[in-house]
């Protein structure tokens, strides 16, 4: 089975197969300029897809791929770091609903205590509230502004573009970098293609941080 058959019948772009060739996570027989992918290369492509679904990092599925690790640790791993996670946004809920309870308007709320609960509690439970302020909210990721040739701002829905997910612990939970390449992009004022590159990162989970945008020629194109 060819790169188009694989990426119709898993639902996947282009660049994520490409990126799984180039990383060697996947290794189809070459013919001439076109791949040839076995059942056994399918199956593969779908369990990394499962692994990344369920946030196992790429080190950890690396090292398991190097038999470094067994399959049942990388899932351990990832375990106690979600549980992690979802006990502090439980710290976050629990917020919400005493706020909710207890102050029906703004200028009901005492936001000096709140102020100093976010910055420095830690409950019993170590649920813990993760502020960060004037950030912008993920669902900004809708769309990223890059210039193309005519240096003309283009909008692109990046999220079903991310072929790679990367997390790390810091002092205000994980840091995550979303990497993602949008290889069929058209600029709407000259009609030239390009592709786009680059990552989103989130800090803490959920929370917009920064990106990159890198814009190339897609030469595929020419």
């Amino acid at each position: 089975m060819q790169k188009k058959e694989v990426g119709k019948l898993l639902g996947l772009k282009k660049s994520y197969i490409d990126y799984l060739i180039r990383e060697k996570w996947v290794l189809p027989q070459k013919k001439g300029q076109f791949y040839n992918f076995s059942e056994e290369d399918i199956e593969r492509i779908k369990l990394l897809r499962v692994l990344k679904s369920l946030h196992v990092s790429e080190k950890d599925v690396k090292r398991w791929n190097k038999q470094e690790v067994r399959f049942d640790d990388i899932l351990a791993v990832t375990e106690t770091k979600l549980n992690d996670e979802v006990k502090k946004l439980l710290g976050a809920l629990e917020m919400i609903q005493e706020l909710r309870t207890c102050c029906t308007t703004s200028q009901m709320i005492p936001v000096d205590y709140y102020w100093e609960k976010i910055r420095f509690s830690k409950d019993k439970d170590s649920k813990e509230f993760m502020g960060k302020f004037e950030l912008e909210d993920i669902s900004d990721w809708a769309e990223l502004y890059v210039n193309t040739y005519c240096r003309k701002e283009n909008s692109i829905d990046v999220k079903e573009y991310i072929y790679d997910e990367t997390m790390k612990e810091k002092s205000c939970g994980i840091e995550k970098y979303s990497y993602f390449e949008v290889d069929d992009c058209r600029c709407h004022f000259c009609g030239k293609e390009f592709v786009s590159k680059g990552y989103i990162c989130e800090y803490p989970i959920g929370v917009y941080d920064s990106h990159e945008i890198k814009t190339i020629k897609n030469e595929e194109a020419e």
